[in-house]
């Protein structure tokens, strides 16, 4: 099980496999309000059905299960040589996935956040969202990371940015964070990168970073604020 609630699930899968879906009963087991919102912003498409899934925790333990059309409704039928298990009965709500729509979670970030920006480019896991003025300081130019598996991962990205303007201010935003070693901060802060996350937004179901709270620590000439969960 995924921890968090449904908009944090959302981030987790985003952070870790490239086009992630979340089961229907996944979903549902948060609040049913937030499951509505994130369908109706488009952040989670519509559902489609799937052939195989986990087996239902209402039936108990046991391995996944394959689904088949039965005479009464969808039937999970288990393939397995060393043990005997029963079909069981399956609502639709049980085959039903969504996938995560990554253009729409970037509108929605774009929006709570204020940023000046539109259309949608996945250049390597390095999605640009447009610029936004923080405090005093001139716009900085943000953008979202994902898949995020290292430190690593993240600092080769920042370092695709210097090709762009070694001069601008970047602001990164990342699903969970990073708990950045020192050595990684230090390349932060030689890059002018600012990394945030939007994992304790999303925990108050929102994908607005604190930028008042943030912005006393963003330096006039440059330096890295890191923020992880």
């Amino acid at each position: 099980m995924l921890n968090g609630n449904l908009l944090q699930k959302v981030l987790t899968l985003l952070d870790t496999i490239e086009s992630p879906v979340i089961l229907h009963a996944e979903a549902a087991s948060c609040s049913t309000d937030e499951l509505a919102g994130l369908r109706a912003q488009g952040i989670l498409s519509p559902p489609s059905k799937v052939d195989r899934i986990p087996r239902p925790e209402r039936f108990g333990p046991g391995p996944d299960v394959d689904v088949h059309d039965g005479p009464t409704g969808p039937l999970g039928i288990t393939e397995d040589d060393d043990y005997h298990y029963e079909p069981i009965s399956l609502t639709d709500e049980d085959t039903w996935e969504y996938s995560i729509s990554l253009p729409h979670l970037v509108d929605g970030i774009r929006s709570d956040n204020g940023i000046d920006g539109s259309g949608f480019d996945n250049d390597r896991g390095l999605i640009p969202l447009g610029t936004k003025t923080v405090g005093p300081h001139n716009p900085t130019w943000v953008y979202l990371s994902l898949p995020n598996g290292s430190e690593q991962a993240v600092l080769a990205r920042c370092a695709r940015l210097q090709v762009l303007d070694t001069q601008q201010e970047t602001s990164l935003l990342l699903p969970q964070g990073i708990a950045f070693s020192s050595e990684a901060r230090r390349i932060l802060r030689d890059f002018n990168v600012h990394a945030f996350s939007l994992w304790e937004a999303a925990g108050a179901g929102s994908l607005a970073v604190d930028w008042a709270a943030t912005s006393a620590s963003i330096p006039a000439a440059g330096g890295a604020s890191i923020f992880h969960k």
